[in-house]
């Protein structure tokens, strides 16, 4: 029901649609993370402060892993960050 509304392009029914998507510990599954990133987008898209919070918070601690990820492979540029 609530993805019915989300696709009605509701930014506050999209936000909480991929909200659904997460896991009790606030975690993504990786066979939902493209449903939640397009949901969330589209919310963002229709600057939904909430989303927008939601998403940058996202991609910064996504962009951290990658980071500590390609210093452990030697990256000197990762480490230097």
């Amino acid at each position: 029901l609530l993805k019915l509304v989300a696709d009605k392009n509701l930014p506050n029914a999209q936000h909480e649609y991929a909200l659904s998507l997460l896991t009790t510990n606030g975690k993504i599954l990786p066979d939902l993370k493209e449903e939640f990133l397009k949901y969330l987008s589209k919310a963002n898209d229709r600057n939904y402060i909430p989303s927008m919070y939601l998403l940058d918070k996202f991609y910064y601690n996504e962009e951290k892993h990658l980071l500590k990820k390609a210093s452990k492979l030697g990256s000197n540029e990762a480490t230097e960050l």
